[in-house]
């Protein structure tokens, strides 16, 4: 009951600090809703394919035009292309779990006030150990670390990344205040573990 009362502020929370309507998360969709998206022209197609197990992730030219397509300004299709992103970070391991890192960045960077709702979204539920916000901020952790030694090309670092989302701050309410200043914590935990 404290978990669902503890949404239900958080939720009025988004809405009374933008003060405009936030898109939802693919799994608050109905039925009726995701169908939308599935049936849509607009819905690319690979992206379809990798919904309806047609399509598996490897590291591929494939897999990485759709991460390219997940990770690129959409946010029409923003609900579906998370949830279809976050799936792929889930079951990505060994060498495929080291593409992730630049995706993880692009997704935060184009959507910081989406990506944070949902790590607080994470934390409220008690979902499995805020299992994607755990999985961002290792990826981006180690892709940042490798970026400051002169290793990767991603164009930022821990500094000028967590400042970009720091200038958004001011659009996050309080639960995702505290949802962002422990996802960039744990990307300097996942930097300092790789010295």
């Amino acid at each position: 009951m404290k978990t669902l009362l503890l949404l239900a502020i958080y939720i009025l929370t988004l809405f009374a600090n933008t003060g405009e309507s936030i898109l939802p998360y693919w799994e608050a969709l109905n039925k009726k809703e995701q169908d939308s998206y599935l049936l849509s022209t607009k819905t690319n197609k690979l992206a379809i394919d990798y919904y309806k197990k047609r399509f598996k992730i490897s590291d591929d030219t494939r897999t990485i035009e759709l991460l390219n397509i997940l990770t690129t300004k959409n946010e029409e299709m923003l609900p579906f292309y998370f949830f279809i992103f976050n799936d792929i970070c889930s079951k990505s391991d060994g060498a495929f779990s080291e593409l992730m890192g630049p995706y993880c960045i692009k997704m935060a960077l184009a959507y910081p006030e989406y990506v944070v709702g949902f790590f607080s979204l994470e934390r409220l539920k008690k979902r499995r150990e805020n299992k994607m916000l755990d999985y961002y901020s290792l990826s981006i952790g180690e892709e940042l670390y490798f970026s400051e030694q002169g290793l990767s090309d991603i164009g930022y670092t821990y500094s000028s990344f967590s400042k970009i989302l720091n200038d958004k701050n001011s659009a996050f309410n309080e639960e995702d205040k505290k949802s962002l200043n422990i996802f960039l914590n744990k990307i300097k935990d996942s930097m300092k573990n790789m010295d």
